[in-house]
């Protein structure tokens, strides 16, 4: 999820996120009592063919969207196969795809700066 080769590489610390804003993160779900619905979308995806897992997040939506995909997210591939194909089936309206540099499942906690941008980006475009 977040603990890939590239990014010990690239940091002085083995997780590009520090442990003590992950705990913080897990703990906001675990305290209010949200952690099993928020698990439930995993459990069912990694115990499911893909096709239904897919067929599952298959309701178009006519809202204006945007997709932010960032390479070290195995959810992301899960959920929307190729991102391009996958996006362009959920969103009517999809007004931005952005394959992003850097980054993995939790993005406003990895990759802040990256993620910021891509949503002002998409808000100037509406």
């Amino acid at each position: 999820w977040t603990d890939n080769p590239a990014a010990r590489q690239s940091r002085s610390s083995p997780f590009p996120v520090p442990l003590d804003m992950m705990l913080t993160n897990i703990m906001v779900y675990w305290i209010t009592g949200t952690i099993t619905s928020s698990m439930r979308f995993f459990r069912e995806t990694y115990t499911q063919p893909l096709a239904s897992v897919q067929a599952a997040c298959g309701t178009v939506e006519a809202v204006p969207a945007a997709v932010a995909v960032f390479p070290h997210d195995p959810a992301a591939q899960v959920v929307w196969g190729a991102p391009e194909r996958g996006a362009k089936n959920k969103f009517r309206d999809l007004r931005q795809l952005t394959h992003m540099s850097a980054g993995g499942h939790f993005p406003s906690l990895e990759q802040p700066n990256l993620l910021h941008q891509d949503i002002l980006s998409f808000f100037a475009k509406l």
